[in-house]
Formats: structure tokens, C-alpha cells, sequence
């Protein structure tokens, strides 16, 4: 294995896990309206996610700013590459939660599916994530983020569109618009991923990020430090 396979290898792994460990964390504290199935599925029938349009407005703040990462201090690109990385896993994390409570029969098999990581559903991150990890600029990443907001501001307008019919699917508009908005995080994150690392002249699993619960919590870590923390 070459060490390019062998990074890209430690980083899908590393994201697999921190958004399986993210997922965990709904069920206790101020995340615990994430457990409740009909209380979520009801968001979606009255066409008003509370939260998307926050974790939007954060996201595009980061990245007006990402285009000059290169004149900051150190510690100033720790903290933005760590919050760049830390809102597209939050996206996917909220991505794969909403793909389960659409698709479940039940409150019980919801939080089964959104505690199965060993079949996650969507789009595979494994095989997926490593074909992302290619070089890409300061403006790249602030394109590829644009595109990643805009495929979730679509993926709503189909959701709301279908809510409630789709509930109970395997196989629905619903999920295919959340399977395209998967890929598109997905790829904000290997491109982010990648561009901190280059800078950094590391490996990008050795890149900051934040851990995998809410932001006003979280503190700086790696996808390394991670995995390492199993």
C-alpha cells in the first residue's frame, strides 16, 4: 500500500467514526431532540428545520474568509481549517440522521439506524472519501463549499416537497436528494482536508479539526487523535 493509500485509508476511517461517535451523542444533554423520531419528522411536514439556516450562515462566514487563509498566523488557520472541516462533518452527520428518521419504520428501528455505522446507508465514505483527497486552492474549497450549501438548500425543497410521503422508504425522492447532498460535503471535506495538510507540509489526517459534538464544546483535535481515542 502506498503511503498516499494509507492516508486516505486512516481519513475515511477517521470520519466514519467521528460521525458514528457524533451520532451517539444525540442521546443525551441539549442534543436529545435528535432522538425523538415524530418531533423530527414533523420539522419537515411544517417546512421549517430549525437549525439549517444557522449551520448555513456559519458555513458561509467560514469561507468568505478562507480565501486569505494564507496571510493568517498559525493559529488563526488552526482555527478556521478546524471549523471548515468541523461544519462539512457537522452537514454530513445531520445528512445521515435525517436520511434515517426519513427511512424508519419506527422510533425504535430509528435509533437502530442511526446508531449503524457497519451499514450506514448513502454514500459509502470509505470508498468514497479517498477519491476527494486531491489538491485544491483556498478559492477551490470556498467553490466546492458553495456548491455543497446550494445541494442542501435543494435537497430541503425536494424533502419538504415529499414530507410526509416519503417517510417509511428505503427508496425515495427524499433520499436521493440527501445522497446528492452527501457527496457534495463530502467533497468540501477531502478538499479542506487536503489544502490544510498541504500548507501544513502533513498528512491529512494530522489536520485540525474540532470533536465531533456540538461546537460551543468542542476542542481542537485530529482525525488521528480521533481514531486514536477508540
Amino acid at each position: 500500500m502506498s503511503e498516499f493509500d494509507r492516508s486516505s485509508s486512516v481519513v475515511a476511517e477517521g470520519v466514519q467514526w467521528w460521525l458514528e461517535k457524533e451520532a451517539g451523542n444525540s442521546t443525551f444533554n441539549q442534543n436529545k431532540p435528535l432522538d425523538e423520531l415524530q418531533q423530527l419528522r414533523l420539522t419537515l411536514v411544517n417546512k421549517a428545520d430549525p437549525k439549517v439556516n444557522g449551520h448555513i450562515g456559519r458555513m458561509e462566514k467560514w469561507l468568505d474568509y478562507y480565501p486569505s487563509i494564507e496571510n493568517f498566523t498559525p493559529s488563526e488557520q488552526d482555527k478556521l481549517d478546524s471549523r471548515i472541516a468541523f461544519g462539512a462533518l457537522m452537514f454530513l452527520s445531520g445528512q445521515y440522521r435525517r436520511q434515517r428518521y426519513i427511512q424508519a419504520d419506527n422510533q425504535e428501528d430509528y435509533y437502530h439506524r442511526k446508531l449503524d455505522w457497519i451499514h450506514p446507508g448513502g454514500i459509502e465514505i470509505k470508498s468514497y472519501l479517498p477519491t476527494l483527497l486531491h489538491s485544491c486552492t483556498p478559492e477551490g474549497v470556498v467553490s466546492v463549499g458553495q456548491n455543497a450549501i446550494k445541494a442542501t438548500r435543494s435537497s430541503f425543497e425536494v424533502i419538504y416537497a415529499n414530507a410526509p410521503n416519503d417517510f417509511g422508504k428505503e427508496e425515495s425522492e427524499s433520499i436521493d436528494s440527501i445522497v446528492g447532498e452527501q457527496k457534495a460535503w463530502l467533497e468540501l471535506l477531502g478538499n479542506a482536508l487536503t489544502n490544510s495538510s498541504i500548507r501544513r507540509n502533513q498528512e491529512p489526517q494530522f489536520v485540525p479539526i474540532l470533536e465531533p459534538t456540538t461546537i460551543t464544546h468542542a476542542n481542537q483535535t485530529t482525525l488521528h487523535e480521533v481514531l486514536q481515542a477508540r
